[in-house]
């Protein structure tokens, strides 16, 4: 009795007319753009990552140099130019704007979208519906969401990871009927337009699996072994080369150190002692549910069931990946959210094998509701916390769209609670719906006519006009280019490391303006706010664009006296007794 019930679920949950592989890629891809959209729509250029990124390259379009990223007019060596230069060719075709630079980045991952739903079908053959699940799973995460829609390296080397993957997979002669030049060439370029896209991070994601090729084939002969190891090998080679065709004319235009900067201080250098966002080990942790979230049940539910596929090679392979990466970068010292980005298709592809086997289970019912319906209670909770946020900060529009959110959330939790799905794409695609319209929401509620706004394009524009009447412009510290595209200005800023710096500038160019972010404990005092012919607030500094004059003004009345004193009214008398 109970083998015929669980018959009868399982053909109640089976997948008829089974839908084309791609077909939750395509669904997926419409998602982003909604994201996408939303976020051109509303959200301004975040500092200082997007500025910076979309300066260096704006200089580099300025200057036709496509060979060294750049900024203030120096080498700049913290990524190499992959990133850089699909920003400039979608210039080249669509010509310079903000939205085909913001766009480049969530294209790169709509592809990786395809790519990951052919991966899928290639470990799965026999299972085309996990090819279709994969894309939307990926879609409806909202951290992935949220860096998708922002100018950031992660998905362009996603992309390039996911076909370093797929070949990797069909070069082992799985289900495959390429042949094995091409998948080796597939092998070779996807790992060097990895490296020139974030250096060797991509061998985080690809060694480890290369290693560990007997364990997820099941091959231990050593003639195969041997055989795979001299493949594998060749193509890492072949794809160093392709990255020394770049590196090594890079390095005589822009000096050794600026090579050795982009390829081994800012990637090499955080493995061991961090200059830069220095974590410790158990950092990620927390933030596991918020990656996996709305998937929890799925995982609760379905560890099992993947506990007990140990001869299910796909799922060996994609264990492989994801925990030996989420290893990894777990012990390199330099931890960022973002980081964690290249193992989400990994993750995508277990959820999405185990939500069919959880979806054709007899337990079904009852399993997967009760997980989604905690995870869209957390996420309407989540919500209902931003909205009071943003309602003590006084931000009149906000509150409004995130308690709408809230309302949408918590209505789609009852929903999931008394109306199962029927198969696992149409209840995939319905989370993915739910999460994409939620943060879409959010976006409007947070960017949407408020002041809330990180931008900095009110003194990029009051920059070009200093610069075009002729006055010289110089930036004090936090020299991050965060000006240069949202002015679109043409000369660089001059940097200034430290006070005797900004000393001599002004002495050499008393007419000159320089822009500073002064914290509140900084020399320059708080009086200084009052000179500044622009003021914006971000973070815990103000930025500001100040008179040289003043400066010196200032400068000459803090000698005399330790009180604070107006600056722009003691350099207007010190210019009133000049004209006398």
């Amino acid at each position: 009795m109970q083998g015929q019930q669980t018959a009868n679920t399982a053909k109640r949950y089976e997948l008829s007319n089974s839908p084309s592989i791609y077909s939750g890629a395509w669904l997926a891809s419409m998602l982003t753009v909604v994201v996408v959209g939303s976020a051109l729509w509303v959200r301004p250029i975040l500092a200082v990552d997007e500025t910076r990124y979309l300066s260096v390259a704006w200089e580099m379009y300025q200057s036709g140099d496509w060979l060294v990223p750049q900024v203030h007019g120096q080498p700049y060596g913290h990524k190499p130019p992959m990133l850089f230069w699909l920003i400039q060719a979608a210039w080249s075709l669509c010509g310079v704007s903000e939205p085909a630079a913001r766009c480049v980045a969530p294209i790169m991952g709509i592809a990786g979208l395809f790519v990951l739903a052919r991966l899928a079908n290639r470990i799965w053959p026999q299972e085309p519906s996990v090819a279709s699940i994969a894309p939307l799973i990926v879609t409806a995460g909202l951290v992935w969401q949220i860096i998708g829609s922002m100018v950031m390296f992660d998905l362009p080397v996603t992309l390039f990871i996911l076909l370093a993957n797929l070949a990797t997979w069909n070069l082992a002669q799985f289900h495959d009927r390429t042949p094995a030049w091409r998948n080796w060439l597939l092998l070779a370029f996807s790992t060097g337009c990895a490296l020139l896209t974030k250096g060797p991070v991509i061998f985080v994601h690809i060694v480890p699996v290369a290693a560990m090729y007997s364990v997820w084939t099941n091959r231990w002969n050593w003639q195969s072994i041997f055989v795979w190891y001299s493949k594998f090998s060749s193509a890492m080679l072949a794809a160093l080369l392709l990255l020394a065709a770049w590196a090594i004319p890079a390095a005589k235009q822009g000096g050794s150190e600026f090579v050795t900067e982009v390829l081994w201080t800012q990637y090499v250098g955080r493995l061991v002692q961090s200059f830069d966002h220095a974590r410790p080990i158990w950092w990620y942790l927390p933030l596991l549910p918020a990656y996996l979230f709305p998937w929890g049940g799925i995982v609760w539910n379905g560890r099992r069931q993947l506990l007990q596929r140990p001869t299910d090679l796909g799922v060996r392979f994609c264990l492989i990946w994801t925990v030996s990466a989420f290893l990894i970068v777990s012990v390199v010292s330099g931890k960022q959210i973002h980081y964690l980005i290249p193992i989400v298709p990994a993750v995508a592809l277990l959820l999405s094998r185990m939500s069919i086997t959880l979806w054709q289970s007899a337990a079904a019912d009852s399993q997967i509701d009760v997980g989604e319906t905690f995870h869209n209670a957390l996420l309407a909770a989540s919500m209902a916390v931003a909205a009071m946020v943003a309602q003590w900060n006084e931000l009149p529009f906000s509150y409004m769209w995130i308690w709408t959110a809230v309302v949408f959330c918590a209505a789609n939790a009852i929903r999931t609670a008394r109306f199962p799905a029927a198969n696992p794409l149409r209840q995939s695609l319905r989370l993915a719906s739910v999460s994409v319209l939620t943060l879409a929401l959010v976006q409007f509620g947070l960017f949407w006519k408020t002041p809330y706004q990180a931008s900095f394009a009110e003194i990029a524009n009051e920059i070009r006009h200093y610069q075009a009447a002729g006055i010289p412009v110089a930036q004090f510290t936090h020299c991050h280019g965060q000006f240069h595209f949202l002015g679109r200005l043409e000369q660089p800023l001059t940097p200034l490391e430290d006070q005797d710096d900004l000393t001599r500038w002004a002495k050499q160019h008393p007419a000159g303006i320089f822009i500073v972010q002064p914290r509140a404990n900084d020399f320059l005092g708080l009086s200084a706010v009052e000179t500044a012919s622009v003021y914006v607030d971000f973070r815990s500094r103000h930025v500001m664009a100040i008179r040289a004059e003043d400066w010196r003004a200032w400068q000459l009345t803090q000698a005399k006296s330790t009180s604070p004193v107006n600056i722009v009214e003691q350099s207007n008398r010190i210019r009133s007794e000049q004209h006398r």
